[in-house]
């Protein structure tokens, strides 16, 4: 009966051993894997036909939903943000995810701006704007840039990769 006991008592022990080593390698984990890159969107130059010539316009490109809503979030000035759609699309846009109000001009599959509309900022329950057009690309920017740069219907906005 008594060497019953003394099992259990190693059984307790080695129990409590085996967690002790797993949460300390747990948390020591934690401390020796290298930490996780900051999510990186993936970023074109925009050229923008003007009056007064071509602007170069830093553009994010994002690839999917997190990281479009991760461009949204950073939208400033001095800065746009650059959709391309494999097909044509005549649906609706969300302005889901703007911090600040933004104009967003919808191009056809040559960069040609056929209409620009102009999104208030909105976190949920966003209302969905209409451009009345069918477009391949989209391009969003902090509200009055196209007004002040002059960027109109008609003007062609194309995009270029980064140099690295």
């Amino acid at each position: 009966m008594k060497a019953l006991g003394q099992l259990r008592g190693y059984s307790a022990l080695l129990v409590a051993l085996a967690v002790g080593l797993a949460t300390a390698g747990y948390f020591l984990a934690g401390h020796l894997a290298p930490p996780r890159p900051a999510q990186t969107i993936p970023e074109r130059i925009a050229l923008v036909e003007t009056p007064q010539g071509l602007l170069e316009l830093p553009v994010y490109a994002p690839l999917n939903r997190a990281q479009d809503l991760l461009a949204r979030s950073r939208l400033r000035e001095g800065r746009g943000i650059w959709y391309s759609f494999p097909e044509p699309r005549d649906d609706g846009w969300s302005n889901l995810g703007l911090k600040e109000a933004a104009s967003a001009a919808f191009l056809d599959a040559q960069g040609q701006v056929l209409t620009i509309l102009d999104l208030p900022p909105c976190d949920q329950d966003c209302r969905i704007y209409y451009p009345r057009r069918v477009y391949r690309q989209v391009l969003e920017v902090p509200q009055g840039w196209f007004a002040r740069n002059q960027v109109g219907p008609g003007q062609i906005v194309r995009t270029k990769p980064t140099a690295p």
